[in-house]
């Protein structure tokens, strides 16, 4: 299930985007934006429990009353909504919880408007896009490669036939020995497909592992979390991969993702006037586009309307 966002933080958010936040609530974005650039401190899981949740906010609201008296920058405090609306806000409010123990772990993030190029401990080779996650252990090893991923990263793994690879996501998990694929794992959204460009992986439910399948090239699997569904189908792997060269491709996902993934990269927040057709599936690519370019033609295809305040979209 869906994790909800956090109310608390939420109206945090929006104090900040109309300019009323206090030099207190300041102050405590500003730690989290500093959390956010720390590998160390930064959680990637998804599915932790309520308690953790529960424990955070009792320590939120002793931390907000405090006074605090520290000088700001206000290109630090915009950075820092980006980043915290596009990564998830609850995974950026547990940034501060104590209680996680992420000192066993090397978390990159990134919060570029570019794509990230990663060297992993093995020579592996992963591309993360904007506004994603990876986590994996300090002694990541030949004998022990496993790696979380929230958001979109494309691979590129070498060979060890007596030692797979394995991605986990929300809901799947990824076995490989040495290939090229795609993953789309956003956290806002109920599906998470892997695409595969060379050699062979297999896709595996977390909830049932009965639920599975081997790709071959040229083919996705579209993990369905609501329905626990897995799908198979001949994909444009060259489009679905496009924003490996700062492209923004839209393969076959609803027009709600669409604008939630283009948003999120450039970081705005969205607002829904309207829910009229908004799940239609499109298929599109833009090429060396600025963002607002790329929002004109996607609302246009779809007969919508659009408008930009400060960091957020209207859709109507």
């Amino acid at each position: 299930m869906e994790r909800q966002k956090n109310p608390k933080a939420a109206a945090l958010l929006d104090k900040f985007h109309a300019g009323k936040c206090t030099p207190e609530e300041l102050e405590l974005l500003s730690k989290w934006y500093e959390n956010i650039d720390s590998a160390e401190n930064n959680p990637i899981d998804q599915q932790l429990s309520d308690t953790y949740q529960q424990q955070f906010l009792q320590n939120f609201r002793q931390q907000i009353q405090k006074p605090q008296h520290t000088k700001f920058r206000m290109w630090r405090w915009a950075a820092a909504a980006a980043i915290l609306t596009g990564i998830g806000i609850c995974s950026a409010l547990l940034l501060n919880n104590n209680s996680l123990d992420n000192s066993a772990y090397v978390i990159i993030t990134n919060t570029d408007k570019s794509p990230k190029i990663i060297t992993l401990p093995d020579s592996s080779t992963v591309w993360l896009n904007t506004a994603s996650t990876i986590r994996y252990k300090k002694d990541f090893s030949m004998q022990q490669r496993r790696l979380q991923l929230a958001g979109e990263a494309y691979f590129n793994i070498n060979g060890n036939e007596s030692n797979p690879f394995i991605v986990r996501t929300r809901d799947i998990d990824i076995s490989v020995l040495g290939t090229q694929f795609n993953v789309e794992a956003y956290a806002a959204e109920g599906l998470t497909r892997v695409a595969l460009s060379q050699g062979k992986v297999k896709v595996q439910s977390l909830k049932d592992k009965t639920i599975n399948t081997i790709l071959k090239p040229g083919y996705a699997a579209s993990y369905i979390n609501e329905g626990q569904a897995l799908n198979i189908s001949a994909v444009n792997i060259s489009q679905i991969t496009s924003w490996k060269e700062d492209a923004f491709g839209a393969n076959d996902i609803s027009f709600k993702d669409a604008i939630g993934r283009l948003c999120t990269h450039h970081g705005y927040t969205v607002k829904w006037q309207t829910t009229d057709n908004i799940n239609k599936h499109i298929n599109v690519l833009f090429e060396h586009s600025d963002f607002e370019t790329v929002l004109k033609n996607l609302c246009y295809i779809t007969r919508k309307n659009y408008r930009i305040t400060d960091n957020q979209v209207t859709i109507f």
